[in-house]
């Protein structure tokens, strides 16, 4: 049984919502959609990208629902489905497909978390994906094909060990008051780029694109760090991505995530209890 009211299921439910919303809006970030251009995706836009979040929030409230009474993993998998399914009826195509899952899992897991810690959370999470794959979700997708290609974990690793990208690389930077705040968000963009075997990129351009991509983030890290602004080379990134035909739709979700649960984490902890969220070697 679950034990989270409902009321606070669907308040969670919307900080991920405006997360990728905030991701969304995000500018300039290389070779994604933003309000500068459409990156390296010449069949979408800001507008798709909205209207395809709208699908997303339709789907996290038939979520909430099915989670709040007694049900079975197939259950929670076919509601996801049918989101998937509705998006690329209506929209021609699955942008969010990746917001889709992890929003999903993250709903999933706070729905059964007995405590608001980030840590507890974590674990939580790593169990009910655990539990998802276990259940033989389906994976038949781009994403898996290029698992199955260059043999690496990908979302289901990062999964069932727990996120560790969100819980230990995100939001460890996004509460790093040392960073400058104005520029606290790239930073956590830079960090995740190096970090994520994001396979968009590596479906696209292999294991090149996947090394660019590390190097960029890398780059624009220490151009943070330095205390330069970053905007100049983000939108010179983006033409060389664009050249190579390079995007980072895994990077994406896991920030539209990390920005809205950590925007939830703000509001429901004050700033002498927010709950630690350094980096941790837990071995999740």
């Amino acid at each position: 049984m679950n034990c989270l009211p409902h009321s606070e299921l669907e308040s969670f439910a919307e900080f991920l919502i405006d997360g990728l919303k905030a991701e969304l809006y995000l500018t300039p970030k290389p070779g994604l959609v933003d309000l500068y251009d459409n990156g390296s995706h010449k069949d979408l836009s800001p507008a798709i990208m909205l209207q395809s979040i709208r699908f997303l929030r339709d789907y996290l409230s038939e979520l909430c629902i099915v989670l709040q009474r007694n049900h079975e993993i197939e259950e929670l998998i076919a509601v996801g489905k049918r989101a998937e399914e509705r998006m690329l009826k209506q929209l021609g195509t699955n942008c969010h497909r990746g917001g889709i899952f992890l929003c999903g899992l993250l709903l999933t897991a706070r729905s059964h978390c007995t405590s608001n810690n980030p840590r507890q959370l974590q674990k939580t999470v790593a169990k009910s994906a655990k539990e998802f794959f276990l259940a033989g979700a389906p994976l038949k997708s781009k994403g898996q094909q290029t698992r199955e290609r260059f043999q690496i974990g990908g979302i289901i690793e990062e999964a069932t060990l727990g996120l560790p990208t969100l819980f230990d690389i995100a939001l460890p930077t996004l509460s790093d008051c040392s960073a400058a705040e104005e520029h606290r968000i790239f930073l956590t963009m830079a960090r995740v780029m190096q970090c994520l075997e994001d396979t968009t990129t590596m479906h696209r351009c292999g294991q090149t694109g996947l090394a660019r991509l590390k190097k960029a983030g890398k780059q624009l890290e220490m151009l943070i760090l330095s205390g330069d602004e970053p905007t100049p080379f983000l939108f010179q990134l983006n033409r060389d991505f664009k050249t190579m035909n390079l995007t980072m739709g895994g990077v994406a979700d896991l920030l539209g995530i990390s920005f809205g649960y950590y925007s939830y984490l703000q509001q429901t902890f004050s700033k002498k209890s927010l709950p630690s969220l350094g980096a941790t070697n837990s071995g999740l």
